[in-house]
């Protein structure tokens, strides 16, 4: 009988806890918001993605959308990739590149 009656206190709290946090996320101010925001925020990422300057402002928003919508690419795909050289390393390189090709 006290298992019971536990068993029925446990209910009772657990609906009380869903009933406040649920009422606490609808009238959070933050999340309010956040939900007007949302199409503001995914027409900017469309616009960058046709009209930003930099080709590759246009690809992260790209992707962006694609990951969103559950386009991901599949596991061990290769990626794009961007590398950074120095000028000095570049030279080394083109002349390594050079002599390769001779």
């Amino acid at each position: 009988m006290f298992q019971v009656a536990l068993h029925g206190h446990r209910m009772s709290i657990d609906e009380e806890i869903v009933k406040v946090t649920a009422d606490n996320v609808v009238n959070d101010p933050v999340v309010k918001i956040l939900e007007e925001a949302k199409v503001d925020a995914a027409a900017k990422v469309v616009g960058l993605m046709h009209h930003a300057q930099s080709e590759k402002l246009q690809s992260d928003n790209a992707w962006e959308i694609l990951n969103r919508t559950g386009y991901r690419p599949k596991e061990g795909s290769e990626g794009k990739q961007t590398v950074v050289i120095a000028a000095e390393q570049m030279l080394v390189l083109n002349q390594a590149l050079s002599e390769c090709s001779q």
